[in-house]
């Protein structure tokens, strides 16, 4: 279904609300199957389809307006001007040892700042409303959950949240834990000491110059590209329907995967690597020589340039996909 033809039958659905209300509800949909399907790289179908059907959107839609006979859910309690607005944390990195966010429909972003602040600045409103707190080192942000005619329990907002940004040591002394939905994740030029998990869903996520104990991050129904990053241990970058793209990567362990998207490596090296697709080709440039792996490959539907690789080295490189083909070089046995 293309975005006129379910525009105009969610239109038609929500015949009984009021014109102005139904107004708000169509224009926010119209922007976010644009929005989506641009951010993601895939057809405006492709984000309709998330959506589910139309009479599923309009009876939640109508349900949480009240529309449909029944008393729609107090709404939040009234915040004082001082509360509302854009807002700033800021905390002594000295003092956080683990950071957490746990917010939804909200872009999240990453960034070097002062060696001796944790700050966070976020935009609070009447629909999206945010708890701060600190404990035995742990820094917890999180989004309290709305209610009313903006929890239609879909996965998005008529008030879409404002990004958060979020500023940390360039060398941050802990661990890292980020999470949202429906939104894009970004991680800039800061290493973590401890372990980074980054995770959303239908958002693409980006890391670039990045150090950390272990690397994970997952999303669905958007990319994940990497820059630059490294890790002591394992690095895991998993998403469906998007492309997974990592460039000058180090670990012990990499680990790519995705499902209807491709796979592009530019001088990764770990000890042991994995890139597995469907539907999406896989190629790129491994460092080292060819020499120095073990190779597991297969594909159908497809050329496999790895097919007669005879080589057992102590690493390890397991390639696979399905309806398309591999294409991976060694860096140094590459012609000059």
């Amino acid at each position: 279904m293309n975005r006129e033809t379910f525009l105009s039958q969610l239109k038609e659905a929500l015949a009984d609300m009021p014109e102005a209300e139904r107004k708000d509800v169509l224009d926010y949909f119209e922007e976010l199957i644009l929005d989506k399907a641009a951010d993601m790289g895939v057809p405006e179908e492709s984000v309709i389809a998330e959506l589910g059907s139309v009479q599923d959107v309009a009876s939640a839609v109508r349900a949480s307006a009240g529309s449909a006979g029944t008393a729609p859910e107090s709404p939040p309690e009234p915040l004082d001007d001082g509360e509302m607005g854009d807002l700033v944390f800021t905390g002594d990195a000295a003092q956080v040892r683990s950071l957490v966010m746990r917010v939804s429909n909200s872009r999240v972003n990453v960034h070097a700042g002062k060696d001796d602040q944790v700050v966070i600045h976020y935009t609070q409103t009447r629909q999206n409303r945010y708890t701060v707190s600190v404990e035995n080192g742990e820094l917890v942000f999180e989004q309290i959950k709305p209610a009313g005619l903006l929890a239609w329990g879909i996965g998005v907002f008529l008030e879409p949240a404002r990004p958060i940004e979020v500023f940390l040591p360039k060398e941050f002394a802990g661990k890292a834990n980020l999470v949202t939905s429906n939104a894009k994740m970004r991680w800039e030029d800061v290493s973590a000491w401890g372990s980074l998990m980054i995770k959303s869903s239908n958002g693409a996520v980006d890391i670039e110059r990045a150090q950390a104990k272990e690397l994970t991050a997952t999303t669905s129904n958007g990319r994940i590209t990497t820059e630059q990053v490294g890790a002591q241990g394992a690095i895991t970058l998993s998403t469906s329907n998007g492309k997974v793209e990592a460039t000058k990567v180090r670990a012990a362990a990499v680990s790519l995967r995705t499902s209807n998207g491709s796979v592009h490596v530019q001088d990764v090296k770990a000890d042991d690597i994995t890139l597995r697709t469907s539907n999406g080709g896989i190629d790129g440039v491994i460092a080292g020589s060819a020499q120095e792996y073990t190779v597991t490959s297969g594909t159908s539907n497809g050329k496999n340039n790895l097919r007669g690789h005879a080589h057992t080295g102590p690493k390890r490189l397991s390639a696979h996909t399905s309806n398309a083909s591999i294409r991976l070089e060694f860096a140094q046995d590459a012609p000059e």
